[in-house]
């Protein structure tokens, strides 16, 4: 029969006291130290056998009553505690910690085994950044290790190789300057052909390739031409040497001698150009719009005469603007310009009609491409170019300019010298932003849409608040990167973010 009552004192002889029911000698029990005061699971056969606290053993002599000793282990091990009475072995303590100064909660058990390393503040992360930096100088020593051997490594397999790589340069013609360095990296040697050092790959011979320096000089010999001989066929050119002569290969500084223009380029494209330098090529294109119109030239190259359509007589203006002018001066001041202009429109209408164009409600006219056959309506002006000068294809299908088929971005460029801004649209914004940006432009805003015809509703919704209020354009063709001189507005006029809000409001009804 089990005596709770005799188990009981046995347990507190021993030291222990009994937390649960007695149930025999050889089954484990909840007891509680009696010097500690700790909790454990111990059987009485044990403690008969003399098994000790694990805490108190841990511990050494110190008890719940030595407050003294155990203060001053704490103090030993870097610890001041806030106060002096001892809470036990196991109970965390509120001290302070001598290296860090900060407050630490910690046990006498984990102080006496660990010391110091049980603070739990900056000791902590200073223990952490130093193994830290202790890990990070072993890897480092290993990989400065790894390095030095795999480069004793190599060092001994290219000297291994280096005999039989210095037998198959030289029965190639090379004779090496230096050790061999390995089959991917730059051998100095001299080539026995050219008598001329050079730098190349072991890789390179073993694939068939040959001396850079013999290709050069093979190259030199086949572009190579007398200066006498180079001058005269230089003179059958529209160019005159502005430079001394290099070689047929070489590029030759020239002076054009239409326009002056000096410019740097090889003989052979010299003989190339018929329409003459960049410069000249430009001048003329333009001459060929304008002949296109119905312009004559005249002495001076930016002025161009062109008949009046009022009164068939010439007038003479400048090339960026005489594609604007119907009539001369005369006629657009008389007090009959109201009459001309209606008999200018009659006789305009019936050479549309004559070619077969419909005139819509609106006052557009209808025309047919003649590239896709769409069906598309024209203002006026446009309709009479496509009359004259015929068709290169609708904004659905045109190669240039702005296609209406495409996404297109809206644009605001401001002109940094003078404050001249411009409302633009482009299907290529990069190559066009770019562009301005060399010209000296800055891009103040742009939006994108998703067809170009979008775009150009925008822009013309945006120069129409502008011209209805009297502005007109502020620079000419020749000054734009990309022509345009019609949708520019003056300085001072309006703000870029002004025309901005025009755009957005249009845009986005």
């Amino acid at each position: 029969m089990v005596d709770t009552e005799w188990g009981k004192a046995e347990f507190r002889t021993a030291g222990w006291i009994l937390l649960d029911r007695y149930r025999g000698c050889d089954v484990s029990h909840r007891v509680e130290c009696v010097e500690c005061g700790n909790q454990d699971t111990k059987k009485l056969t044990s403690i008969r056998q003399g098994k000790e606290c694990v805490y108190c053993y841990r511990a050494g002599p110190m008890t719940r009553t030595d407050d003294d000793v155990a203060f001053d282990r704490m103090v030993k091990a870097g610890f001041t505690p806030k106060d002096r009475d001892y809470p036990g072995v196991l109970t965390k303590w509120e001290c302070t910690c001598n290296i860090c100064g900060g407050d630490a909660w910690v046990t006498l058990n984990n102080v006496s085994a660990i010391g110091n390393r049980a603070c739990p503040g900056m000791c902590r992360e200073r223990r952490k950044a130093e193994g830290k930096a202790a890990t990070a100088d072993r890897k480092a020593q290993r990989r400065e290790e790894e390095l030095v051997r795999q480069t004793e490594h190599w060092r001994e397999k290219r000297k291994a190789q280096e005999p039989a790589a210095v037998k198959f340069m030289n029965q190639a013609g090379y004779i090496p300057q230096e050790p061999f360095p390995g089959s991917k990296d730059p051998w100095s040697c001299l080539h026995e052909v050219c008598r001329t050092v050079v730098t190349t790959r072991l890789c390179y011979i073993r694939k068939g390739k040959g001396c850079g320096e013999c290709k050069k000089r093979a190259t030199s010999d086949r572009f190579s031409l007398p200066e006498d001989e180079a001058r005269r066929r230089l003179a059958l050119t529209q160019f005159e040497a502005a430079g001394p002569y290099r070689g047929a290969a070489a590029s030759w500084l020239m002076r054009c001698t239409r326009c002056g223009d000096i410019s740097e380029r090889p003989l052979h494209q010299a003989e190339n150009i018929r329409l003459g330098c960049r410069k000249c090529f430009g001048e003329h294109r333009t001459a060929r719009r304008l002949r296109l119109t119905g312009c004559i030239p005249t002495e001076h190259k930016n002025r161009w005469r062109r008949t009046c359509e009022d009164c068939a007589r010439l007038f003479t203006a400048d090339a960026s603007v005489i594609t604007g002018l119907r009539n001369c001066r005369s006629c657009r001041e008389s007090a009959k310009a109201e009459e001309v202009a209606e008999a200018r429109a009659v006789r305009e209408h019936d050479r549309l009609i004559a070619a077969g164009f419909t005139k819509l409600p609106d006052g557009r006219w209808e025309t047919t491409c003649g590239r896709c056959g769409t069906k598309m309506p024209r203002s006026l002006r446009s309709a009479l170019w496509v009359l004259t000068a015929g068709s290169g294809g609708c904004p659905y299908c045109c190669t240039r300019g702005l296609n209406h088929a495409k996404p297109a971005w809206i644009y605001i460029a401001e002109q940094k010298e003078s404050g001249v801004l411009k409302v633009g649209a482009a299907n290529d914004p990069v190559k066009r932003f770019r562009s301005f940006r060399c010209a000296g432009w800055d891009i103040c805003w742009y939006l994108g849409v998703d067809t170009g015809a979008q775009a150009w509703e925008v822009e013309q919704a945006v120069l129409a608040a502008v011209r209805s209020e009297g502005h007109l354009p502020a620079v000419t063709n020749e000054e734009m990167p990309h022509n345009g001189a019609t949708e520019t507005v003056p300085a001072g006029v309006y703000e870029a973010y002004e025309l901005e809000g025009i755009a957005w409001d249009t845009a986005i009804p």
